[in-house]
């Protein structure tokens, strides 16, 4: 038996460090101790801002760019946050951002014309995508890395495994498609 449950990133974390589950499908935005990750598949992390914004009519954009506009994050985007970071000082450029605590919050900021931000595609596809305009972003390489997230000293149940093996075979695919 296999039973999916829906949480916050944080309790996803919490809940294999405490053994309440035998394993999560995540993104791992930072290594943690006691936790091995096992790559399902990595996607490229897009520009996001509202459909009528002066950014929308570019199929790609620069880090300059970007630079006079509001940025907004996730605020458990640490590590992208620190890449970012690191970027745009290596362009001279003036990094300031604020955080939104969940997606929703985030989305709705952007709806608003209150900002842009930087998010994987499929964070955004599935949520609204007429509303929003995805663009690559041509002097940044950041990629978020979906896996499953074990314990270290995880023995997976028949079932467990049998449902990993199958995420190994057919995640990437299903995060490839169209949504």
């Amino acid at each position: 038996q296999v039973v999916l449950r829906d949480l916050p990133y944080a309790q996803v974390v919490q809940a294999i460090t405490q053994d309440a589950a035998d394993f999560a499908v995540a993104a791992l935005d930072t290594k943690q101790r006691g936790l091995q990750f096992q790559s399902l598949a990595e996607e490229k992390v897009m520009l996001v801002v509202p459909a009528g914004h002066p950014l929308a009519a570019h199929a790609s954009v620069t880090l300059s760019m970007i630079a006079p506009y509001r940025i907004m994050f996730l605020d458990r985007y640490l590590s992208l946050r620190k890449h970012l970071t690191e970027e745009f000082a290596k362009q001279g450029l003036s990094f300031e951002h604020t955080t939104a605590s969940t997606l929703p919050t985030l989305l709705g900021m952007i709806d608003a014309g209150n900002c842009v931000t930087f998010l994987p595609r499929t964070m955004v596809q599935r949520n609204a995508q007429s509303s929003r305009v995805l663009i690559e972003i041509k002097d940044l390489d950041a990629t978020r890395h979906w896996g499953c997230i074990l314990s270290r000293r995880a023995e997976l149940s028949a079932a467990a495994q049998a449902f990993k093996d199958y995420l190994r075979k057919h995640f990437r695919e299903q995060l490839a498609e169209p949504v």
